[in-house]
C-alpha cells in the first residue's frame, strides 16, 4: 500500500466528513496522535519451531514413498502447505494502519 496515497484518501475524507483540510503532514501526525503505525505480517509465526520443521524434511521422502503410488520420482513432486494467511500464494506482504501492537 503506498502510505501517500492512503493518506490523500484520508484527506479527501476528512474533508468531506468533518470539513476540516488537513495537509499530508497534518495526516500523518493525526494517525500518530491516535496511536496508529504501519503493521506488517511477520514472516514466522512467533511460535514457529524451526527444528521441527527441519526433522520433518529431513524425515518426509520417507514418508512420502509410503503415500505415494510406487515408481513415482519423488523429484517431480510439488506439495503445497497453505496457511490462513497466505493460501499458498506468493503476494507482496502489505503494510496497514493499525494499533501498535495488535
Amino acid at each position: 500500500m503506498n502510505p501517500i496515497g492512503h493518506f490523500e484518501s484520508l484527506q479527501l475524507k476528512t474533508k468531506s466528513v468533518f470539513g476540516v483540510s488537513l495537509s499530508l503532514e497534518g495526516v500523518r501526525r493525526l494517525l500518530n496522535r491516535r496511536g496508529l503505525r504501519y503493521i506488517a505480517p511477520r514472516p514466522h509465526h512467533s511460535k514457529a519451531d524451526f527444528e521441527a520443521q527441519q526433522q520433518f524434511r529431513e524425515a518426509f521422502p520417507e514418508l512420502a514413498k509410503k503415500i505415494f503410488p510406487s515408481g513415482l520420482a519423488l523429484e517431480r513432486v510439488w506439495i503445497f502447505f497453505w496457511d490462513e494467511s497466505r493460501v499458498g500464494q506468493l503476494s507482496v506482504l502489505n503494510r496497514i494502519r493499525a494499533k501498535e501492537n495488535t
